[in-house]
């Protein structure tokens, strides 16, 4: 069995990691995510230009297309925190001590300030066998450049998807550039995880490889 499947995570911990790898956003952008920024109609997450890590110097939202399974990913999530008084789309979680337990905390009482902790993604990954430097959250954008550049994907588009500065290119431009090519693009990440694995909602975890971009992590 699938590592991810056989892991003691919550569920809520679960499909952080698998939305991470099909999205290949940074930890923080996903971490601090809020239900609002999802667009279940157009598959579009709007990411606000004031949560990414370029906002000072490219302040413009990013919009990350969201694949079929994606999709199917967040709405198991929103049945788990979608009521959140918070809105995030990952509030708080606790991890029972006593009964070593993982138990989502109820969404009607999150805080308002809190949502899944810097390292709880990281920490998930080393219990299920990823220790230090073998993988991290991090990886997966740098597995996901790997990929698509062997794949002969447009340089511009995995760039842009990673939301890297492109030199010449405005972040204006950026915005609301490119879209449905990126959109092809990460449909065609998400089907090369789940072609690696019969398990529909199974990552594979490959060995994270250094980025090609020279935009920033």
């Amino acid at each position: 069995r699938a590592r991810l499947a056989a892991s003691t995570s919550t569920p809520q911990t679960k499909l952080a990691i698998r939305l991470l790898a099909l999205t290949v956003v940074r930890t923080k952008e996903l971490r601090h995510a809020q239900w609002t920024e999802i667009d279940f109609d157009k598959a579009l997450w709007t990411i606000p230009a004031e949560r990414m890590k370029s906002a000072k110097k490219r302040p413009a939202d990013h919009l990350v297309p969201l694949s079929r399974q994606a999709i199917v990913a967040l709405h198991e999530l929103h049945r788990i925190t979608g009521n959140a008084v918070s809105g995030y789309m990952f509030p708080t979680q606790h991890i029972s001590g006593r009964t070593r337990k993982t138990v989502v905390v109820n969404p009607k009482r999150a805080r308002k300030s809190a949502f899944l902790s810097s390292t709880t993604i990281n920490s998930a990954l080393e219990r299920m066998g990823y220790g230090s430097g073998e993988f991290s959250a991090h990886g997966f954008r740098g597995s996901f450049s790997t990929a698509a550049h062997d794949a002969e994907w447009p340089h511009l588009h995995i760039e842009m998807q990673l939301a890297h500065a492109v030199s010449g290119i405005s972040a204006s431009y950026n915005h609301a550039s490119y879209l449905e090519p990126r959109r092809r693009l990460l449909q065609w990440w998400a089907d090369t995880f789940d072609g690696t694995d019969p398990a529909r909602n199974v990552l594979p975890f490959p060995k994270a490889a250094p980025l090609r971009a020279t935009g920033g992590g």
